[in-house]
């Protein structure tokens, strides 16, 4: 077994020029020289491709024609050439170490197939964010996208992202799959990833409810219920998940989004009846048959919002 095998890193890039060419550096200072870099943008108009062209020649770049969110991974996922890929935010980076202690412990545990990163969030006023909130080394049902690593035999087995999330809730999507073919999700503490968390193209603050996250939310949540889910399941299940995100919205003024996302998942769901992949009953158990949501009316998301005490998460 190669003690030090091709990591490939793959890097996910959208109109954040700056955040990109910092994470760049730091990918290339790191102690763990046997990598290839890709850099998937996604139709960036702020110079990102000219950057990286000038910058880093040795990087191989893909330029999309227009922004297809979570599945310009994929992109990258379809040329890399290393045993483990190593997935990242154009703002998130892995510090010294971390790629050999994630090397290490994938090579040592065969049933890990992606390696969920300790995920260290710098916010604008520096102030560190434990986002992985965990310090010892356990088994999970998803990971944090910004910083994670899948093992190649995984991507050849079950494939890509599902494309049709297009942001949000892919990690989740992603790690049903790779429990239900028989690997673990992982965590990793001594595999450490900085997130600097740039605020350029999100759209949420402490405010104001962002639209489009509760959009993807909504309707991506729908999306992997059908996806994976027997129709007995989602006949019980969808109704009730309805009727919490349609009282979301009149509460707080998003129905029209709320009503949008359930509309293009339904249109959705005819279109991806073809891909259906139900999980195996113990997956569906482990995942509680969509409970995964986080609660009855929400999930994975506080979007900024001061909750009364009734509408917490379960």
């Amino acid at each position: 077994m190669n003690e030090r095998p091709l990591v490939t890193v793959n890097i996910l890039s959208f109109n954040r020029k700056d955040e990109l060419r910092n994470t760049l550096t730091k990918v290339y200072e790191q102690d763990y020289k046997n990598i290839e870099v890709i850099v998937v943008d996604n139709a960036s108009i702020d110079g990102s491709s000219e950057m990286v062209k000038n910058e880093f020649p040795s990087v191989h770049l893909i330029q999309m024609k227009k922004n297809i969110g979570i599945a310009g991974w994929n992109e990258g996922f379809k040329v890399a050439k290393g045993e483990y890929v190593l997935v990242l935010d154009d703002d998130s980076y892995p510090i010294k170490g971390s790629i050999l202690n994630a090397t290490q412990k994938m090579n040592t545990t065969e049933s890990i197939g992606v390696l969920a990163c300790r995920v260290i969030q710098n916010d604008l006023d520096n102030k560190k964010i434990e986002v992985s909130n965990q310090e010892v080394e356990k088994k999970l049902t998803s990971f944090i996208g910004c910083g994670a690593f899948i093992k190649s035999l995984v991507i050849k087995k079950i494939g890509y992202f599902e494309k049709s999330l297009f942001i949000y809730m892919h990690e989740v999507e992603y790690a049903m799959r790779v429990i239900d073919c028989g690997w673990e999700v992982i965590f990793c503490p001594s595999s450490i990833v900085i997130h600097n968390n740039s605020h350029l193209n999100r759209e949420i603050d402490s405010i104001h409810l962002d639209d489009r996250k509760i959009f993807y939310d909504v309707r991506n949540l729908f999306i992997i219920i059908f996806l994976h889910f027997p129709i007995s399941r989602i006949v019980v299940k969808v109704p009730r998940i309805i009727f919490g995100r349609v009282l979301f919205g009149i509460i707080y003024g998003k129905l029209n989004v709320v009503l949008s996302a359930i509309y293009s998942a339904l249109s959705l769901s005819i279109q991806l009846n073809s891909e259906r992949n139900i999980l195996n009953k113990k997956t569906q158990k482990l995942y509680k048959y969509g409970s995964f949501a986080g609660g009855f009316f929400f999930f994975n998301s506080d979007y900024g919002l001061n909750r009364p005490k009734w509408l917490k998460l379960n």
